[in-house]
C-alpha cells in the first residue's frame, strides 16, 4: 500500500508532465528516483517507517513507466508503420506480452535459484545467509532492474522523432481511417 497508493495517484497526474518533459524523460527520471530510493535503504534497512517512506517514493518513481509503457508501445507501432508501411499493432502488443511473461518466468527462476543457493528453508526462523539474500534481492534486484530500464530509456529516441514522424505519415496519407 505504501508503494501502490502514491504510485496510482501520481499516474493520474502524469499528463501535463508528459506534455512538458516527454515520456522517455519521465520514465528515465522515475528510474533514477527508484534506484536512489532503494539505495537509501542501505542506510537504515530495518526501520519500518523509513522503509514505508522509501516505498512511497519508489511508487512515485515507478509511476511514469506504468503510466507510459503502453503509449510508448503505440509509438513503436507508429514508428514501424512509418518505416515499413505495414501496421502491425497486434504483433507488437503480442510480442510485448510474451516478453513480459518470459521475463517474469526467467526472473522468477533466477530468484528461486538464488534463494536455493542461500539455503532458504521457508521456516519461521531463517538462516542468516537466506535473510541476507532476501535483503539483497529486495534492494539490489530493484536497483539492477531499474538500471536496465534507465539504459533502455537512454536508447529510446521516439519522443524526439514523433512529431515529425506523424507529420510525414499524415502527408503520405498513412493515418487515414479505414471506412
Amino acid at each position: 500500500m505504501a508503494e501502490g497508493i502514491p504510485g496510482t495517484i501520481f499516474i493520474m497526474f502524469l499528463a501535463p508532465f508528459i506534455k512538458k518533459f516527454g515520456k522517455r524523460n519521465l520514465v528515465l527520471a522515475g528510474a533514477v528516483l527508484t534506484m536512489v530510493a532503494q539505495l537509501t535503504l542501505l542506510a537504515v534497512p530495518a526501520n519500518p517507517t523509513f522503509v514505508a517512506v522509501i516505498a512511497a517514493v519508489r511508487g512515485i518513481g515507478k509511476a511514469p513507466l506504468f503510466g507510459c509503457v503502453f503509449t510508448m508501445m503505440a509509438d513503436v507501432v507508429n514508428y514501424g508503420h512509418w518505416k515499413t508501411g505495414v501496421r502491425v499493432q497486434a504483433l507488437i502488443f503480442s510480442a510485448a506480452t510474451v516478453g513480459q511473461k518470459f521475463g517474469g518466468g526467467i526472473a522468477g527462476a533466477i530468484v528461486g535459484q538464488l534463494m536455493d543457493m542461500s539455503g532458504f528453508t521457508g521456516l519461521a526462523q531463517e538462516i542468516p545467509s537466506a535473510v541476507a539474500m532476501v535483503e539483497n534481492l529486495y534492494i539490489w534486484g530493484t536497483v539492477f532492474s531499474w538500471a536496465v530500464i534507465a539504459v533502455l530509456m537512454l536508447a529510446y529516441k521516439l519522443d524526439k522523432q514523433y512529431d515529425g514522424m506523424i507529420s510525414d505519415m499524415e502527408q503520405k496519407g498513412m493515418l487515414k481511417q479505414a471506412d
